[in-house]
């Protein structure tokens, strides 16, 4: 986030590793830690919860399993984000805020930011467009997964499958909707330009910005951490979710 950020200046990740080494030490590297692991514990609960009930009911009226993935990963994405959001602007916070800061300093430091409570929610305004990431990502990996399961005709995908699967849509989605991914994370850190218009708009100006100071590379700067940040999360995630499903069918089917 930092380097993608670029308000620190044209880090590169070498600088940014020892800048935050220097401000604090090893534990530097892992401040906000376990609130991640708890507020990520929540939203892929309530996430899965969520698609595989729109899936079902997507279904039921949708003859294409593509369009319903796509439609149920992106609305399911919605249903966590008043517990998730955050979080997640902690953490997007944290990672620039000086090292001594404790959560609910850094928390008071959102909220003042924005003169009131929707500092704890800067940046939902991306995910009219964010929302499509998870869709997508599901859409690539079932397709992925349907595709293999007639080809080798199968009834479950191996780990190694679900791990390559889930790392290639993954991926797909990142690189499609990155420069709004960096787009948002300034508006969270506070260094995105302010533009009249609805928040939608003011997403898309911040985009524009980004382009015309740094060029197309611009937008995707920092894309490769971040690629490898997501996609190991999501392929270990899409490798266990599979397992474990197998594991309760199977338990429930006999």
């Amino acid at each position: 986030n930092r380097v993608a950020t670029g308000g620190l200046g044209n880090e590169s990740v070498a600088d940014a590793v020892v800048a935050l080494y220097r401000a604090g030490g090893i534990r530097r590297f892992f401040k906000g830690v376990g609130i991640s692991v708890a507020g990520n514990g929540v939203e892929k609960f309530i996430y899965f919860f969520a698609y595989s009930a729109l899936r079902r009911r997507l279904s039921a009226f949708l003859a294409n399993p593509q369009l319903v993935d796509l439609l149920a990963g992106s609305l399911a994405e919605w249903c966590h984000l008043p517990l998730t959001m955050p979080v997640d602007v902690f953490l997007v916070r944290s990672g620039a805020a000086p090292a001594h800061e404790s959560v609910i300093q850094v928390l008071r430091g959102a909220v003042a930011a924005r003169g009131g409570i929707q500092g704890l929610y800067s940046g939902i305004s991306a995910y009219p467009i964010l929302c499509w990431k998870p869709g997508i990502q599901q859409l690539v990996f079932e397709s992925l997964k349907s595709r293999q399961l007639i080809s080798g005709r199968l009834d479950v995908l191996s780990s190694y499958q679900a791990f390559a699967f889930g790392a290639v849509a993954r991926s797909v989605a990142t690189v499609v909707l990155y420069p709004y991914i960096a787009a948002k994370v300034k508006v969270q850190i506070g260094l995105g330009k302010k533009a009249p218009g609805n928040p939608l708009w003011q997403l898309q100006q911040q985009v524009f910005v980004i382009a015309r100071s740094d060029g197309f590379p611009g937008l995707y700067k920092g894309m490769p951490q971040e690629l490898l940040r997501a996609t190991l999360s999501a392929a270990l995630l899409f490798m266990f979710r599979e397992r474990i499903t197998t594991t309760v069918r199977k338990a429930v089917v006999g």
